[in-house]
């Protein structure tokens, strides 16, 4: 079997739009090269990105240990690096989530997918002015299924030497925004004296709990999304009204998940 090199690609209005890049290295090494904006926040405080990756490194001092790695590179040389610990990989006891991603109305230029020789998976069509993309994507080892009940949300399996990376998204009925947001796995390098909360979160997790997540974390992005809306619909008391309804029913349905899991939100615009 060869190297993997494959992009994951929407479509909005015919066209298709690029989420992100996957591709395996000669030691086995995946990178996933994402694309959630080409600016990082927002405003005066954007910059403008030159490089937005994830890569799980399999790793050959820890026997029980692999590396997640988040890396962002800005024109203005700017680098933000993030790094966490799976024990899914060589464990075999799970899947660890790489990240969660809500998606812009992918707009820009930016995410035309142009000519390309690498295999095209198509994550479906929508309408960004109804709904709005949110997926994620966990990593786990090869041998280990990643079954999810039809109709629940729509997964795509990846596997590569060393890894099985499950990309999992649906569409919240929400319009998209011109702004992304996404989380990522937070742990602590290991070390004799680690309690027991920072040994959890380097743990692999069953399907049914990396769902969970998956939901919690979507539903959590939605409110997010709502309450920016909320922002830029000031005097418009109609709105607000219709705004808050939503939120209220949300409030009732989500799960909170324990903070210390994830690196605090960043976002993203067009």
């Amino acid at each position: 079997m060869g190297l993997i090199n494959l992009q994951f690609v929407a479509e909005v209005n015919r066209n298709a739009r690029a989420l992100f890049r996957i591709e395996e290295v000669e030691n086995g090494d995946v990178y996933v090269k994402l694309r959630s904006g080409p600016f990082v926040g927002i405003g005066d405080d954007a910059q403008r990105v030159k490089q937005e990756r994830y890569s799980v490194h399999y790793g050959t001092t820890s026997p029980t240990y692999s590396t997640l790695k988040c890396r962002t590179d800005l024109e203005d040389g700017t680098q933000h690096i993030s790094v966490a610990l799976t024990d899914a990989i060589k464990r075999q006891n799970g899947f660890s989530l790489l990240f969660m991603y809500r998606a812009n109305n992918l707009a820009s230029s930016y995410f035309d997918l142009g000519k390309t020789k690498m295999k095209v998976i198509r994550t479906g069509a929508f309408n960004p002015e109804a709904n709005t993309l949110v997926l994620g994507v966990f990593v786990g080892h090869p041998a280990l299924t990643f079954d999810v009940p039809s109709g629940q949300v729509l997964i795509e399996s990846v596997v590569t030497k060393h890894f099985k990376l499950v990309v999992v998204w649906h569409y919240r009925h929400c319009a998209a925004s011109p702004f992304s947001r996404k989380y990522e796995t937070m742990t602590t390098a290991p070390a004799d004296s680690l309690d027991e909360a920072a040994l959890r979160r380097m743990a692999g997790e069953s399907v049914e709990t990396c769902l969970q997540w998956f939901e919690a974390l979507s539903t959590e992005l939605l409110v997010d999304l709502l309450l920016t809306y909320r922002h830029f619909a000031a005097g418009y008391p109609d709105v607000i009204a219709e705004i808050d309804e939503g939120l209220a029913t949300l409030e009732r349905s989500i799960v909170r998940l324990d903070s210390q899991f994830f690196r605090d939100p960043t976002i993203s615009s067009n």
